[in-house]
């Protein structure tokens, strides 16, 4: 019987001698024939030294060409044409001009955006995402690896199953707040009462149970926090076996679950109040939250009137014969007005002091502060920023949608809007607004402060929407 030939082993040479690194086979009798190879380590070998070159080879540091700055032809950068810092934004009223030998230039005209354009391709809107874009954000958290479904799951969905149907979604919400409600119904503590330390014992004087208090200052996974959601846990599982307390959606869906599953919907709502917790103790926390508050307070105020502005945008522009298309791109969420429901922070004025200071703005006649106890104020906040054209286009907007209720829809407004009251709001949108829009004495000011430079940069370079030669401002200068 022949021998059988032994394997050829391959190691690594590390020879100082060596130009270049060689596969040398553990058998001499059988190396195969080697062919030349180009030299790629010879630019490594003037900037490192030969041998501090090789002891890195001889520990097992493999270096590759492109270690050193070597770029095979497919990957080197093709040069691009040199533009200006100051080069302006291609828009609706300039036209950026590129020749083949990189130079550029920029025409800018007066004329307004073509009328068939279309708003999709608004190029203020991708500068606007660009702004919120260079902002700072949070690390995005990682989610916790979603268990698999159980083998007894028979036809119905998991409950579990993250990428399931939109309606076991429904289904996944409704159980959430069902495990939110155990979680706060053995806790002992309601949605608006705060929440005690874990060392006070505290008894239900119903039952006689002892509520367990979580411990927000430990970690999820501790013992004294695992307890009480597994408690949690087996309270909901034993619920959930009873079809009249079971939530609707999960037994209309069929989804199925298991313990797993409902112990994850009680770590969540863990870790939903657990934020409720650190508001209270801690301070900037809760101002954070305030103004976190305030914020959507006012842009829901400001979304709901820039719809109601939509919905009269045709009528308003046959009424004042101006292009339809001229109404409808003017109008932007965030270019609306703030809206304030109460004094300015820190001004030192009361809310009843404040209210009948709007009333007698309003024209209502003011016999006593109790006079006004049914009667609620919203403060308009005028934008630094805005021109007086676009202000008055907007209050006519605003005053013919009021116009086209009906009195019963009127008297179901409960509050009354106050102008004129010299309030303003610095608040600068990301959207650019059109040239129109813009109070260029205000521009040249703010544009300079190093604070307004990423937003403001491309202001007053998209022209104007298509019709603005055809509008006259002042039929709007006398609506109020």
């Amino acid at each position: 019987m022949a021998d059988t030939p032994r394997p050829v082993r391959w190691k690594v040479s590390a020879t100082p001698a060596a130009s270049r690194r060689v596969l040398a086979p553990s058998n001499p009798a059988t190396t195969p024939p080697s062919t030349p190879q180009p030299d790629l380590f010879a630019a490594a070998r003037q900037k490192l030294g030969t041998s501090e070159f090789y002891s890195d080879l001889s520990f097992g540091t493999i270096r590759t060409p492109e270690t050193f700055g070597y770029r095979s032809p497919d990957k080197r950068k093709r040069p691009r044409p040199e533009t200006d810092e100051n080069t302006p934004l291609a828009s609706s009223s300039s036209t950026y001009l590129a020749d083949s030998a990189g130079s550029a230039s920029v025409t800018t005209t007066n004329e307004p955006v073509a009328a068939d354009a279309d708003a999709n391709s608004d190029l203020r809107f991708a500068a606007a995402a660009r702004k919120k874009q260079a902002k700072k954000r949070g690390p995005r958290k990682d989610r916790a690896p979603v268990p698999d479904a159980p083998a007894a799951a028979g036809s119905g969905i998991y409950l579990g199953d993250k990428k399931a149907p939109k309606h076991i979604q429904d289904t996944r919400t409704a159980t959430q707040k069902f495990v939110s409600a155990r979680f706060r119904s053995i806790t002992g503590i309601g949605s608006r009462d705060p929440w005690r330390h874990p060392t006070i014992e505290r008894v239900n004087d119903i039952t006689g149970e002892i509520y367990l208090t979580p411990n927000f200052e430990g970690l999820i996974f501790d013992e004294h926090n695992q307890r009480l959601i597994g408690l949690v846990a087996r309270k909901v599982m034993n619920d959930l076996a009873d079809e009249d307390l079971r939530p609707a959606e999960l037994t209309s869906s069929q989804a199925t679950w298991d313990y797993i599953v409902i112990e994850e919907l009680a770590q969540h709502s863990f870790s939903n109040v657990r934020p409720q917790w650190r508001k209270q103790h801690n301070p900037d926390l809760a101002a954070k939250a305030e103004l976190q508050k305030q914020f959507n307070r006012r842009r829901q105020r400001r979304v709901l009137k820039n719809d109601q502005k939509a919905s009269v945008a045709k009528a308003f522009a046959h009424k004042f014969d101006i292009p339809v298309p001229f109404v409808t791109r003017i109008l932007n969420e965030t270019h609306e007005s703030d809206e304030e429901s109460g004094p300015e922070a820190g001004s030192g004025e009361s809310f009843e002091t404040w209210k009948v200071r709007m009333a007698v703005l309003a024209g209502i006649s003011v016999a006593s502060p109790s006079a006004l106890s049914n009667i609620q104020f919203v403060e308009v906040l005028e934008p630094e920023w805005r021109s007086n054209d676009l202000s008055d286009l907007g209050r006519a907007m605003h005053q013919l949608w009021f116009d086209s209720l009906s009195a019963r829809e009127q008297n179901c407004i409960k509050y009354v809007r106050v102008r004129g009251s010299g309030r303003t709001s610095r608040r600068i949108p990301d959207v650019a607004p059109w040239n129109l829009g813009i109070s260029v004495p205000w521009l040249d000011t703010n544009r300079l402060l190093d604070e307004n430079q990423e937003t403001l940069h491309d202001w007053n370079t998209y022209g104007n929407p298509p019709g603005f030669n055809d509008v006259d401002f002042t039929l709007f200068s006398n609506d109020s």
